[in-house]
């Protein structure tokens, strides 16, 4: 582990060469860790110490935002699996919705078929025939009126 003092004076290096865009997240929090001490001003001069501690800052700030755009894109990733078996498992839900409504519709009608197809015939009342009264028969004779 370093000192607060060794990583002002490899900032004070790092910085002015541009060092600091390419320097790992793990350094960059270990610059601005050091650039929080209350000697951290002294070591560098005048309007430096802003300007690095700005510089540090952004470039940490740059490489947060890099970490959560991997983390974004993860996430996305499985989003998008998920969506999909959402959908999937909809699918099947309206597919088996669909074939229970079929099967019941087709057994209520072959039920009620087969209800038709068993019902006893009802039983008529016996009329009497009219052609077979005695008064038309072609076999009888007419009666006589009866007398009064």
């Amino acid at each position: 582990m370093s000192t607060i003092d060794e990583d002002l004076k490899e900032l004070k290096r790092v910085a002015p060469s541009g060092g600091l865009a390419k320097a790992s997240t793990d350094d960059l929090e270990r610059y601005a860790a050091a650039l929080c001490d209350p000697g951290a001003f002294t070591a560098f001069q005048g309007p430096q110490f802003p300007q690095i501690a700005e510089t540090v800052r952004l470039h940490l700030l740059r490489a947060h935002i890099a970490r959560l755009q991997g983390h974004i894109t993860n996430l996305d990733a499985k989003n998008t699996k998920l969506q999909w078996w959402v959908i999937a498992l909809a699918v099947a839900a309206l597919i088996g919705t669909v074939i229970q409504a079929t099967v019941a519709i087709r057994a209520e009608a072959r039920a009620e078929l087969q209800s038709r197809l068993t019902e006893p015939i009802p039983a008529t009342p016996a009329a009497p025939n009219p052609a077979s009264t005695p008064a038309q028969s072609p076999l009888t004779r007419p009666t006589a009126p009866a007398a009064k």
